[in-house]
């Protein structure tokens, strides 16, 4: 059995969860050729299937995508799980994301390390220009983060 749900809560915590959850055990029955039952324990796996939403400069959006496109699924390298398409547009409508634009692929990329992961893009949203958030602000436009 597969059992789908979203966590939230302090990283912390969720860690500690994913921690203890990775370290159950359960029994599968199983039914020999000769009808006797026995029961053979089996380690419960917590597959984690992340959302994430990057929070970045808009001045930096050629180098994020060109960072974050080495992890989308054309890019990788062995066995690649699919998403229907559907679901992606119906997650990006849900959540109010635009389509993911064009970037300059000829940018810089921020520096990782390798790491077996896997993105899948959903879109992107704007922030608004704010010249005045508080009493304290001098007037000065920049982008709500």
């Amino acid at each position: 059995m597969h059992l789908g749900f979203i966590g939230t809560g302090e990283i912390e915590h969720l860690r500690r969860f994913e921690k203890w959850w990775s370290t159950r055990s359960a029994y599968l029955p199983i039914q020999k050729k000769d009808g006797t039952k026995l029961l053979s324990p089996v380690n419960i796996q917590l597959r984690p299937v992340n959302f994430y939403e990057l929070i970045f400069p808009r001045e930096q959006i050629d180098i994020v995508l060109n960072t974050m496109s080495r992890f989308s699924p054309n890019e990788a390298v062995g066995q690649v799980a699919s998403i229907n398409p559907l679901v992606l547009a119906f997650l990006r409508k849900r959540l109010k994301y635009d389509k993911i634009p064009e970037w300059d692929k000829t940018k810089a990329k921020y520096p990782f390390p390798e790491l077996d992961v896997r993105t899948y893009g959903l879109g992107i949203r704007e922030d608004v220009d704010c010249d005045k958030l508080s009493d304290w602000d001098k007037g000065d436009i920049y982008e709500a983060l």
